[in-house]
């Protein structure tokens, strides 16, 4: 349907020319080769855009992401570079697999990648069991304990554990060529702890790796960690330090867009704080958290009242409908 429309657009437009334009026009029209052509390099886009999107969300953490989003194009991508139906792109595939290979390698310059999957309390170490070998995953594990030994004593510690090698912390590129696809796997089970009398901390190290609590159906990770933070302190720590990380710029860029729209020629006078006021009020705008909608009362909630939510902040957007003077004093005294 759409090469049709596309090559009748394609007739049109020629007719309107006469001459040489004209036949040069025509010969713009593809013949059902070169469409299946530009059916197979979609597909090959499609996973592209398919690993872009997995972690490209500006409404939840999708740090917990990255990894496997390039292991899976990679994957896909390998298989691709080696398909006969695919052989006219296998150049342009092998360039791409070096590019991805190239990001990927830029994940093992630091942790927080890996730390951000372990935090997703649906997988933990799941994805780590099924796709990385024995000794890789042991490295992971430690590295991990390790830097959350140094969280916890960050303050106190007299002695702290040595850091990995560098290359035992970092994802071995080879292995993106062995990799099988990740499916909705159930938690795999992990090696109990080894209790040690000197390492008291560990029990809470191996108690959120074990747990087995689930998590409720349409729950973001950060909301899950807000909800269990005074089970697992440390590792909630942990969350908030790592899971508040982008995993791309892309809605960086939407931001810059949309300062580039309130910005116009027309005003380009702005002061920041100003052009900081109208971003935030247009961001709740769009996300309709400015106003929320008015509660319907029955008859029995008139007689008895409205309920107080024991969760409400009190000194939150609500404070603003309230006139009492108190709501408008600052927390600070200015003459110190």
């Amino acid at each position: 349907m759409f090469a049709q429309e596309v090559n009748k657009f394609v007739f049109e437009i020629s007719q309107e020319e006469s001459g040489e334009k004209s036949k040069k026009l025509v010969a713009l029209r593809l013949e059902e080769e070169e469409w299946d052509r530009v059916e197979l390099f979609v597909h090959i886009l499609k996973s592209a855009e398919k690993a872009q999107h997995a972690f490209s969300a500006d409404m939840r953490s999708t740090l917990h992401l990255a990894i496997p989003a390039l292991e899976q194009l990679h994957m896909t991508w390998s298989k691709r570079a080696t398909t006969v139906k695919y052989a006219r792109f296998w150049s342009a595939l092998n360039e791409a697999l070096e590019k991805v290979n190239e990001y990927y390698e830029k994940t093992s310059t630091s942790n927080v990648y890996t730390f951000a999957m372990v935090l997703d309390p649906r997988k933990k170490l799941a994805y780590f069991t099924k796709n990385w070998d024995k000794e890789l995953q042991a490295a992971a594990l430690t590295n991990m304990e390790e830097t959350r030994y140094l969280e916890m004593h960050a303050n106190n510690a007299v002695q702290t554990p040595a850091p990995l090698n560098q290359k035992s912390q970092a994802p071995d590129k080879s292995r993106l060529r062995e990799l099988t696809p990740d499916g909705d796997e159930d938690e795999p089970k992990l090696a109990e702890a080894h209790l040690d009398p000197t390492k008291p901390w560990r029990d809470e190290f191996q108690g959120y790796l074990d747990a087995r609590k689930s998590v409720p159906e349409g729950m973001m990770t950060i909301e899950w960690w807000g909800h269990n933070y005074h089970r697992y302190p440390v590792w909630g720590s942990l969350a908030r330090n790592y899971l508040a990380i982008m995993a791309s710029s892309v809605s960086s860029e939407r931001a810059f867009s949309s300062a580039g729209i309130t910005i116009s020629k027309h005003r380009n006078q702005l002061k920041g704080d100003l052009v900081e006021a109208l971003q935030v009020l247009k961001r709740f705008m769009c996300r309709e958290l400015l106003f929320r909608e008015p509660e319907v009362l029955d008859e029995e909630d008139w007689e008895m009242g409205p309920e107080e939510d024991p969760n409400k902040d009190k000194m939150g957007w609500d404070c603003f409908l309230d006139d009492a003077v108190e709501n408008y004093e600052l927390d600070v005294d200015m003459d110190d």
